[in-house]
């Protein structure tokens, strides 16, 4: 499960809460894990690109890696768009 940290107010997408990839048992329905992606606190996740264990969450100015299957942060990369 992917949270993004966003919600929509009429024509424009607010911060709200922390952005955050979790994984649940399908059978016992507990959380298998939960990690909160480091972001600042007016920012969210804008898209996301899944790659077999991997999941890229794309911020305002950087994008951040982590491992899908356990979620372990895996890197931080900063951008900048002129």
């Amino acid at each position: 499960m992917l949270n993004s940290g966003y919600a929509s107010n009429g024509y424009f997408n607010v911060p709200v809460g922390k952005s955050y990839i979790a994984a649940y048992d399908n059978e016992t329905e507990s959380e298998v894990y939960k990690t909160y992606i480091r972001s600042d606190k007016n920012d969210f996740i804008r898209d996301f690109k899944q790659l077999s264990d991997k999941i890229i969450s794309v911020f305002a100015n950087h994008l951040e890696q982590c491992n899908y299957a356990n979620g372990e942060f895996l890197r931080r990369k900063g951008y900048c768009i002129t």
